[in-house]
């Protein structure tokens, strides 16, 4: 999140989510624009997030950037890059 450290793991998302959670965005919206694979090891995609209060109130837009690495035969989320729209 934008002016946040950053978030380097799995067990690092979890706190980060709950920091979202306890400022009451409950709802995330993502649209994904594009998805590629780009060969047997890579794939990417890029798309919109939309954080939202339990209401659905927009309260933060951005857009993501994401690489997929293949591991053990699936693709797994290596890096996510996010700014908001503002």
């Amino acid at each position: 999140m934008p002016g946040q450290p950053v978030v380097k793991g799995r067990e690092a998302l979890k706190p980060a989510a709950a920091g979202l959670m306890a400022e009451g965005l409950t709802k995330l919206k993502i649209t994904f624009e594009e998805a590629v694979i780009t060969g047997p090891e890579w794939a990417f995609s890029r798309g919109k997030v939309t954080f939202s209060t339990a209401d659905g109130t927009p309260a933060i837009k951005g857009r993501f950037h994401a690489a997929y690495k293949r591991e053990q035969g699936q693709f797994r989320l290596h890096i996510d890059l996010f700014n908001t729209l503002e």
